[in-house]
């Protein structure tokens, strides 16, 4: 039988690949972490932690989520029922939880300011201090065309990579610090009884950064809040944008979400439109009596560049443009000029687009000392530029839409798929209405704009999700006594589609309280990729689904089952994708699979073993040929995709267990 997945594009629901985005790196970013790198000193003015003996001092988490046009950051109390703390900007009334997240960082000397954590006011060019990750984590050309913002930043790093580097460097740590000092302000004017401590920090990512970003976001921290190395390994977590989102909405606003559900399963497509990008992921969510009882990414995250900060740049790029042809060359708009240029746009941005009432703009902009020139945008000139922000974003959302309503939970089954959309473009008025005109002709109704407890909030909502889903961890034997299954998935042929239904070799029942090892033999031919796919609620399902134990079934609950099962079928249509570094055959072979689940000391591990028979004519080339693999697999349980996942959080597989990835004679055997 084989599977009826949708072909979409490249990052988005059909890539069900295992969650290892954020762990590939090149050998660039490992050198990087071993290597002393330059500092980037900034004095600081951190307030020193009250040190009186008799003051109990608790440990607390920070959230940082870094946007484009901001940063916004909150606390986690040690109390896991108390609300969360957000730092306030005081100074920005529009939005009281957003702080300045520029730098100047052209032609900077050393005695200006770079970050001083509001709008310097200066005359002096700013730019989104995001994009300097793409300089120092050497982002490939590939990833870096989505972001034309950075063009200027290229051009600066190759005229002088050295300097223009320190700079970035003293910027961001320059914001990350300041960010430290208000939460220590915030933390001291509270009058807590016992003093709180920063130990943890829990930070946003796009979800098209990888380990070379986290390597170099990892150092710049460290050096903000003065860590030893150990500290900020152990201590700093990250998550992808949409990971925060999903706790956001999922671990505190879930009322938003479960009442538009039925019969208890639901599929949500997240979209987050940022500033400086969309990222999105699939959750698959299981509700009982209104609310979340369980929930987990069900495909890897995607995302694109594109948004809010990209129009805006356009336009003033539209607009230098045009100065510069409109006087054959001899006038040029200032940075001054250009800032101010940004600042008038913001104001408009909201309703500029197809169908917007803004159409078109006249502007003055500084072209010198004292000289000042009119500049016109057409309507034409305004929508090329939001086709040229907005455009990629859109395309990207529509395939992962139209893909969730082919999905076939979605046709045949009764599954609600709900479509959540958030984020700062969003406030583009015909962007939003575009997005919510695609779900609607998609047949799936209305989709669910997400806030947080008023509009003025809504930004802190991703820190606040992090914040959630730190605390709301399960340990891995938790996850799997819900009434996880795991199974073998076949992929003909080693292309195409997967089979509709993967062979579970363990699960969890969770009325008789035991692991169950159903015995796995699948017939393998030599092209043939094979994965395990992981069913959180595969035991469960299967329980109510079935009759109860007869009487005469010899039960013990404090033990595994060893089944006499066989070829227990699991539908892929609520797993993720577990594991896929797997031996193969180079002839069809008869292969057995056996998966238990054991303790090692305080961890949780999972024992595969796997036997391949050759199927051949001859009994002694069958007996030379057969080989076994024995694996120990150590699990993790992953707090932003909510999955277990064997190996080492934000460590390569390949690192993690390397014993997947050589045979007892040391040849690769990988399937993929």
């Amino acid at each position: 039988m084989t599977g009826r997945r949708a072909a979409v594009a490249d990052m988005g629901l059909a890539s069900r690949g295992t969650f290892t985005r954020r762990i590939t790196r090149s050998a660039a970013a490992a050198v990087r972490e071993s290597a002393d790198t330059e500092p980037a000193t900034v004095a600081s003015t951190a307030s020193a932690p009250n040190s009186h003996a008799q003051v109990e001092r608790v440990g607390i988490i920070m959230s940082i989520d870094l946007g484009s046009s901001g940063i916004r950051a909150c606390l986690r109390p040690p109390n896991k029922d108390a609300e969360v703390v957000w730092i306030e900007n005081n100074s920005n009334e529009s939005n009281p939880y957003t702080f300045s997240a520029q730098g100047c960082v052209f032609g900077t000397v050393n005695d200006e300011v770079i970050y001083d954590g509001y709008e310097l006011q200066t005359g002096r060019e700013e730019v989104a201090l995001k994009y300097g990750f793409y300089i120092l984590a050497d982002a490939p050309a590939e990833l870096t065309e989505e972001y034309p913002l950075i063009n200027d930043l290229l051009a600066e790093d190759a005229r002088d990579s050295q300097n223009f580097r320190r700079r970035l460097r003293i910027g961001i740590i320059s914001m990350l610090r300041f960010m430290r000092e208000r939460a220590e302000e915030t933390m001291n004017g509270m009058g807590n009884t016992e003093e709180w401590v920063i130990n943890k920090l829990t930070v946003s990512i796009p979800s098209q950064w990888n380990l070379d970003f986290e390597a170099v976001y990892r150092e710049l921290l460290r050096q903000a809040f003065d860590w030893s190395l150990a500290l900020a390994k152990d201590q700093i977590k990250f998550y992808f944008e949409t990971e925060g989102l999903a706790g956001s909405l999922l671990l505190d606003l879930q009322g938003q979400l479960v009442k538009n559900g039925r019969h208890g399963h639901q599929l949500c497509l997240m979209l987050d439109f940022g500033g400086h990008s969309m990222n999105g992921c699939l959750y698959w969510v299981t509700s009982e009596s209104g609310e979340v009882s369980n929930f987990f990414a069900a495909a890897v995250p995607f995302g694109t560049g594109g948004g809010g900060e990209h129009f805006i740049d356009r336009l003033v790029n539209t607009c230098v443009r045009k100065v510069a042809n409109a006087s054959n060359g001899t006038s040029n708009v200032t940075p001054a000029g250009k800032a101010q240029a940004r600042a008038f746009f913001k104001r408009y941005r909201a309703h500029m687009g197809p169908g917007g009432r803004t159409r078109t703009l006249n502007l003055v902009v500084n072209t010198g000392p004292e000289t000042f020139v009119n500049c016109h945008l057409s309507e034409e000139d305004i929508l090329q530029a939001w086709e040229d922000a907005f455009g990629r974003t859109i395309r990207m959302a529509k395939t992962n839409i139209e893909a969730l309503v082919d999905r076939d939970e979605v046709q045949h089954f009764n599954t609600t798929a709900l479509v959540a959309l958030a984020g700062g473009s969003l406030k583009n008025t015909p962007l939003a209405q575009r997005i919510m005109n695609i779900v609607k002709e998609a047949g799936l109704g209305d989709a669910q704009r997400v806030f947080h407890k008023g509009g003025d909030s809504q930004s802190v909502r991703n820190a606040v999700g992090m914040a959630h889903d730190e605390v709301h961890q399960i340990s891995v034997d938790e996850f799997f006594n819900r009434g996880a299954g795991i199974g073998v998935q076949i992929q003909p042929g080693g292309q195409g589609e997967w089979e509709d239904v993967a062979y579970c070799m363990l699960y969890y029942d969770t009325q008789r309280q035991t692991d169950v090892h159903p015995a796995c033999a699948v017939q393998l031919f030599p092209e043939d990729r094979v994965r395990l796919i992981c069913d959180p609620a595969f035991g469960k399902n299967r329980t109510l689904n079935n009759n109860s134990p007869s009487e005469d079934d010899d039960l013990d609950m404090d033990e595994s089952d060893d089944s006499d099962e066989s070829n227990v079928e699991m539908s892929w249509k609520r797993t993720y994708d577990f594991l896929d570094a797997l031996p193969h055959s180079s002839h069809k072979s008869r292969c057995e699979w056996s998966l238990r689940r054991q303790r090692d000391g305080e961890k949780v591990v999972l024992n595969l073993s796997i036997t391949m028979t050759p199927i051949l004519r001859s009994k002694a080339a069958t007996k030379r040929l057969t080989k076994e693999w024995n694996f120990v697999l150590p699990l993790y349980f992953d707090p932003g995709t909510r999955c277990v996942m064997p190996g080492q959080k934000s460590t390569p597989l390949e690192e993690a267990i390397p014993a997947l990835f050589l045979d007892r004679d040391g040849d690769s055997h990988m399937s993929g």
